[in-house]
């Protein structure tokens, strides 16, 4: 891919760590602790936060992700919010470098549901099997377990790593597994182990929406995330028909009511199936580059991502006078 920015080898890069994971996995808090002074405050976002610091003398953007399976979002809207960051971070690449994923798990959480499994199929597709070695599963909250439940923890760790994350570690090769000990020191010495690599990440999803411009529908995680849009659609759709059937034959008032408030609960997933299946439509990586060369790639790259994608970026540190929080 032909960045918009031109190489400039005298110039130092910024890296960019995503760090994603079911709500409630801690996503927040190592962020936190990673430097103090970042905003990040709850783990159930609905936009991107990103938090500028520095580890040694690299210069780092952690990006506090919305996590798929999400409480208040569907599953279009996170990715559509996740692809939107990282077609613009590729498209910046020479100056944002991306250096890896932390997918974090709360090890505190006995057993893995099938929502769990779906959110890995989606994060599984999302990074594609080349950006493997740049992923690190990062289990959290070992802190809060007595040493009867610490055994049954590690436990559950092997489990991990044998069988639902196997395929990715791939005996060494691929990614692989560490913890959070819930200390500033054990944070940066996660981080660090990402950014030494002068090579930067490239997944799976910024190829397919950048490089081949490719509707989010298309895309391997979108595909799937379609499929369930269209199923959500065809149900409620359906439902709705025959609560409107019931309504006309029922002559009870009582019912009636319960009736029309089950149409009205069944027409706002419909109205929200819908929305999504727009949003899946959409030619994100197109869309990026179009609004990063409206605003020309002569700003600090930083300031020219936040402005493309609509989000406030923590300068705990600052990298220059300038440089401050951009909406």
């Amino acid at each position: 891919m032909t960045s918009l920015q031109p190489h400039d080898s005298g110039r130092q890069f910024t890296s960019m760590v995503l760090v994603m994971g079911n709500t409630g996995s801690g996503k927040s808090h190592f962020i936190n602790k990673l430097k103090e002074g970042a905003t990040v405050e709850s783990d159930s976002t609905s936009r991107c936060e990103a938090v500028y610091t520095r580890i040694g003398r690299t210069r780092l953007v952690v990006l506090d992700c919305p996590g798929f399976n999400d409480t208040k979002l569907s599953d279009a809207q996170v990715l559509a919010e996740i692809s939107r960051v990282l077609s613009t971070q590729y498209l910046l690449e020479n100056e944002l470098k991306l250096c890896g994923i932390l997918c974090l798990r709360d090890i505190t959480k006995a057993r893995m549901e099938g929502s769990d499994v779906k959110t890995f199929e989606l994060f599984y597709k999302l990074v594609g099997r080349n950006a493997f070695p740049h992923v690190v599963f990062v289990t959290t909250k070992w802190g809060l377990l007595d040493d009867e439940n610490r055994m049954k923890a590690e436990k559950r760790e092997l489990e991990l790593k044998d069988d639902f994350w196997k395929e990715m570690i791939i005996e060494g090769k691929g990614s692989y597994v560490t913890r959070f000990l819930d200390t500033k020191d054990s944070a940066e010495g996660i981080i660090s182990q990402i950014i030494g690599d002068k090579h930067p990440v490239v997944l799976k999803i910024q190829q397919e929406l950048v490089d081949e411009e490719m509707q989010l529908s298309e895309t391997s995680v979108g595909a799937i995330v379609a499929q369930g849009v269209e199923e959500r659609l065809e149900r409620s759709t359906s439902k709705i028909e025959r609560c409107r059937a019931r309504l006309e034959r029922e002559s009870n008032s009582t019912k009636k009511t319960s009736v029309i408030l089950e149409i009205r609960k069944e027409e706002k997933v419909r109205d929200q199936a819908q929305a999504d299946h727009g949003q899946l439509n959409q030619k994100v990586g197109r869309d990026m580059k179009s609004k990063i060369k409206k605003l020309g790639t002569s700003q600090e790259t930083l300031r020219t991502a936040c402005s493309v994608l609509g989000i406030v970026l923590s300068v705990v540190v600052p990298l220059t006078a300038s440089a401050c929080s951009v909406m």
